[in-house]
């Protein structure tokens, strides 16, 4: 069976998902298509939902149906060349090209008709930028700034190309690179209009104190000129400075980081909202788990771009930094990232079993394993627990952290969270200290949606909440936040773009779809210097050898026809 109905079979048939299918199988009129186009309708949003950009047909065809299916439309999907003519001719399936309609079918892909508007709009915004600047290449003193090959290529290509997309690992000096970049710019023109964004306010706030890090490193005048730039926003909070036309006016540059989070609907608005000739620069980590929405957009523009610079011109599109300056090239961290990276699955278990300082493995169902769990627990939170002020404990936050790759279960998110608030809020304690997490935006307050922090005192009774950021914490009443949840352990992806020293990583067991190298990749890079993970043979060799490939046409459209 197709992964993906496996997992519809695990987690069930959502309704949106079941009344799109009934809804256009009734519009399109046919009782004897009612079947197929219902099923194409409804598995199509299964894919959405799960953060596809279409259903591939060839894929699910005269497959068996999950009981969550097979109930509505059958035991069994129609095979392909029935189900494909069924669909053409309905009426609200559109070939590419046609008159609005819900669906689109192009090439044997099924799309939801703003997803399939979407992936076109990014498609024909990244190819109109290819174009080569006729401006000069850079500054002379690119040659003097840095010794990196890869960071001069970078360089060069973002003062001649109107599109960069600069990516590489933790520690790979993409941050650096920016720094660089954004001075030069200044210094050949002071008054450049530049904009700083991401695709969530905590990914904004990161990268505001991350360049605030090199302001160190550059000329004094230099630095006080990055430090005049508006702060970095979120994506969403810049789109909304658009004007009647949805077009941002005053805007030469727009460098968007931590990019593979952005889905492909708010990429679309992104782009088709930059001026014709603003530059902009897109950086990330392709290897990281992409959006919680539809695309991986990111991932997906490195594959359509990434052609020989011989093919086009003399700088490439896509520059990748591959360092790392955080990891020694002999560390078990390091070692692990480059195994995932290189799609070497088969070594990774040797690799933990080395017993290397910076990297513990700790497979379920052993006879300590669960003391050692629990030893790995107190010892990472003990520092918060002890702190003397809630500004020390606020700080022990920033040494460790429990990761899960799934939510539900005993050794997910839920779980981890009851065990530590049992642990340590439990109890006719006078106060209640534990990490939190801001789970709603609230733009009046400057809160959004990720933002960590910790809780002093007990809910409605007066407790307070301390949130990180870059210019110092701030003191709020926990009743001012627009929503909070507790955070002594975070979900994968949630992690996303954080660092701590210390990081536990529990992986689900396999054979667990959420199991993905993307997963392991991004839990591991969240740690500085020590990693445990807790995971079985088993759901490691799953995890490291499966890449979590969403289906997407966009990097068909950037190829050039062969």
């Amino acid at each position: 069976m197709n992964p993906m109905l496996e997992l519809v079979q695990e987690e069930g048939l959502g309704m949106l998902d079941l009344e799109l299918g009934r809804l256009l199988a009734r519009l399109d009129g046919r009782p004897s298509a009612a079947s197929a186009i219902g099923l194409a309708a409804a598995l199509c949003s299964v894919w959405r939902r799960h953060q596809h950009s279409c259903l591939p047909l060839e894929q699910v065809a005269g497959q068996l149906l999950p009981a969550a299916l097979d109930a509505a439309w059958g035991e069994r999907a129609p095979v392909l060349d029935a189900w494909q003519p069924w669909l053409t001719s309905s009426p609200v399936v559109a070939a590419a090209g046609e008159a609005d309609r819900p669906l689109v079918l192009e090439d044997g892909q099924l799309f939801l008709e703003r997803l399939w508007s979407a992936e076109c709009q990014v498609a024909g915004q990244v190819l109109a930028r290819l174009s080569l600047d006729e401006s000069p290449a850079g500054p002379d003193e690119i040659d003097t700034l840095t010794e990196d090959p890869e960071q001069r290529t970078a360089l060069r290509a973002a003062f001649r190309r109107r599109l960069l997309l600069l990516t590489g690992g933790p520690g790979s000096g993409k941050t650096t690179t920016v720094a660089l970049l954004l001075g030069l710019a200044l210094a050949r023109q002071p008054d450049l209009r530049l904009r700083l964004a991401a695709p969530t306010g905590k990914a904004a706030a990161r990268l505001q104190e991350a360049l605030a890090g090199q302001l160190k490193h550059l000329p004094v005048e230099t630095a006080r000129r990055l430090r005049d730039l508006p702060p970095a926003s979120t994506l969403h909070r810049l789109l909304q400075e658009t004007d009647s036309r949805g077009r941002l006016r005053q805007l030469d540059w727009l460098i968007v980081d931590e990019a593979s989070m952005a889905d492909l609907p708010l990429m679309a608005r992104v782009l088709s909202a930059l001026p014709d000739e603003a530059r902009l620069l897109l950086v990330g980590d392709p290897d990281q788990l992409a959006s919680v929405e539809a695309g991986a957009v990111l991932e997906e523009l490195c594959a359509g771009l990434e052609t020989p610079p011989s093919v086009v011109d003399s700088l490439p599109v896509v520059v990748r930094l591959r360092g790392s300056r955080r990891f020694a090239p002999d560390s078990g961290i390091g070692r692990l990232t480059i195994l995932l990276r290189e799609g070497r699955a088969h070594e990774l278990p040797e690799l933990l079993r080395a017993g290397r300082p910076d990297l513990l493995w700790l497979p379920p169902g052993g006879p300590d394993w669960n003391r050692e769990l629990e030893d790995e627990l107190e010892a990472g939170y003990a520092p918060l627990a002890a702190a003397e002020s809630a500004e020390a404990a606020l700080a022990a936050l920033g040494h460790f952290r429990v990761l899960c790759g799934q939510r539900r279960g005993r050794l997910g998110v839920e779980g981890l969270n009851f065990w530590c608030e049992r642990r340590w809020c439990g109890g006719p304690v006078p106060t209640v200290r534990a990490p939190l997490l801001v789970t709603a935006n609230d733009a009046r307050l400057g809160v959004f949606n990720g933002d960590g922090g910790l809780l002093e005192g007990r809910p409605g009774e007066g407790a307070r909440c301390l949130l990180a950021g870059g210019a110092g914490p701030r003191d709020l009443r926990l009743a001012q936040l627009p929503g909070w949840a507790p955070a002594w352990a975070l979900t994968v992806h949630q992690s996303q773009g954080s660092e701590w020293d210390h990081v536990l990583l529990i992986l689900p067991e396999a054979p667990s779809p959420l199991l993905c190298s993307e997963l392991l990749y991004t839990g591991a890079t969240r740690a500085r210097q020590r990693l445990v993970i807790v995971a079985s043979e088993d759901a490691l060799r799953l995890a490291a050898g499966r890449r979590a490939l969403r289906c997407s046409g966009l990097a068909g459209r950037l190829r050039p026809p062969v």
